[in-house]
């Protein structure tokens, strides 16, 4: 996992947060589906994140895809000034 997040650009200093969540979401789980089909994939992501990311969303099982989508959206977050990881049900 670890490897997975600095190859889709995810800063080492937030793997522990990064990982803390996806483990809490999925269990590390590529194909994970969780609330009635709407979070999907490692960090449990709503289908909406994925176009907001430029990722195709029939994708959502391919890891990279599933990491990259999560960065863009905990950066959404931030940049908002919202609370980061504020769209997870699991903080880290």
């Amino acid at each position: 996992m670890r490897a997975l997040l600095s190859a889709t650009g995810w800063p080492e200093e937030l793997h522990g947060e990064a990982l803390a969540v996806s483990y809490c979401e999925s269990k590390f789980s590529p194909e994970a589906k969780g609330d009635s089909g709407q979070s999907l994939g490692l960090f449990q992501l709503n289908v909406l994140w994925f176009s907001y990311a430029g990722e195709d969303s029939a994708k959502w099982t391919d890891p990279a895809v599933n990491a990259r989508t999560a960065l863009a959206t905990y950066r959404y977050d931030i940049a908002k000034g919202q609370a980061p990881w504020m769209q997870w049900g699991c903080k880290p």
